[in-house]
């Protein structure tokens, strides 16, 4: 009977090597943008060789990727939303949970979080890795987002019309994950007094994307879904 071999100490050595060389990378960039960050520093903080990114990554540029990818990942990951959208239940139910997650996610971000500071330089001044953020992150995720609206209106996936509701909900989560949170507290300060912002602000948005899908589809039924009326 054959057995599997053990790990090599050199591939261990590799994957770890991989491993802390994206970690200093996640870091050198928050810190400097795609711009101004350089190999040399990302490899110094991760104590490897000048060749460690070409040889783990295949280039400088590849490894952004990766940083991209990752950070997208860190706000909202595509699991978490394919598990909604398999889950039990009305599609109403599950777009609420989507918000729910999408804005607790976004709102707990401090903003010295790495991630959002890496993704908020990228959507100022998009890279040439811009493309590879949008195929393994964004577009899977709209895509998720998609499928549900399409089955609460009853319209396909590729109707227009969905992807104006898509757009419709996904944009307030997309201000406050990319503004400026100074701007969007001084244009609207009743937010900071909110002692559950994030709570409050999810089942609004909730509230909004399917009263707003009700409207455009004449579906007065979806209205059984919606939350009690909030309290202030």
């Amino acid at each position: 009977m054959s057995t599997i071999p053990p790990s090599s100490p050199r591939r261990q050595d590799g994957a770890a090597t991989r491993e802390q060389l994206l970690r200093a990378a996640c870091e050198i960039f928050a810190e400097h943008g795609f711009d101004r960050a350089s190999g040399r520093q990302i490899t110094a903080r991760a104590g490897a060789n000048v060749a460690a990114i070409n040889y783990h990554f295949g280039g400088f540029e590849t490894l952004y990727a990766e940083v991209l990818a990752a950070a997208h990942a860190k706000i909202v990951g595509l699991d978490e939303l394919i598990e909604i959208e398999g889950g039990p239940g009305h599609a109403a139910t599950k777009l609420r949970a989507l918000i729910d997650l999408a804005v607790k996610s976004v709102t707990s971000l401090d903003e010295t979080n790495w991630a959002l500071r890496i993704l908020r330089r990228e959507f100022q001044a998009p890279s040439p890795a811009f493309h590879i953020l949008e195929d393994r992150e964004m577009l899977p995720k709209r895509a998720a987002a998609r499928r549900l609206v399409a089955e609460i209106a009853g319209w396909p996936e590729d109707d227009p019309r969905v992807a104006r509701i898509v757009l419709s909900i996904l944009s307030p989560v997309d201000a406050v994950l990319l503004g400026d949170p100074d701007v969007m507290l001084r244009s609207y300060t009743a937010l900071s007094e909110e002692p559950v912002a994030a709570t409050k602000l999810a089942e609004h948005l909730f509230a909004f994307a399917l009263g707003g899908i009700a409207a455009v589809t004449g579906k007065s039924d979806l209205l059984a879904h919606l939350p009690p009326p909030l309290e202030i």
